[in-house]
């Protein structure tokens, strides 16, 4: 009777605990403060905002609007830029983290993110803000 009571509440935990489990794993979603907004965002959404028409389209505008100096330092290249991706697909927080030593291209990048329509992410089937990473190597060869 004892090891059958056991055994039944061992039973129960084990479940329960891969219950839990289970909740959490399907859930990708993690949230962070945005520390030029201090607005609540998510880092990592279920579904991730994408930008309508994909990146390939961003980074052939940018083929075609961007000026490289004639100058370019090999050893500086990355280019990486930071924006919010709001609820209704606006385009909020923007910041360049890294940039081409003597160009403005990183504010560049930033303007055409914000000028093109971008689908919101979302969690648990609800759209939310996604705080987004963007960074694009720049090949002067």
């Amino acid at each position: 009777m004892v090891i059958m009571k056991l055994f039944t509440t061992l039973l129960f935990f084990i479940s329960f605990n891969c219950i839990a489990q289970d909740d959490y794993a399907n859930s990708a979603c993690k949230k962070v403060i945005d520390s030029l907004t201090n607005k609540e965002v998510y880092k990592v959404a279920d579904e991730m905002p994408k930008i309508e028409g994909g990146m390939r389209q961003l980074y052939r505008q940018m083929a075609k609007i961007i000026k490289l100096p004639a100058e370019l330092p090999i050893y500086d290249t990355k280019v990486i830029v930071a924006f919010i991706v709001e609820k209704d697909g606006r385009v909020t927080g923007e910041r360049v983290i890294r940039n081409i030593a003597g160009t403005n291209i990183g504010q560049e990048l930033l303007n055409m993110v914000s000028q093109n329509k971008w689908n919101a992410g979302k969690c648990d089937g609800e759209s939310v803000a996604v705080i987004q990473i963007l960074p694009m190597i720049i090949d002067h060869k």
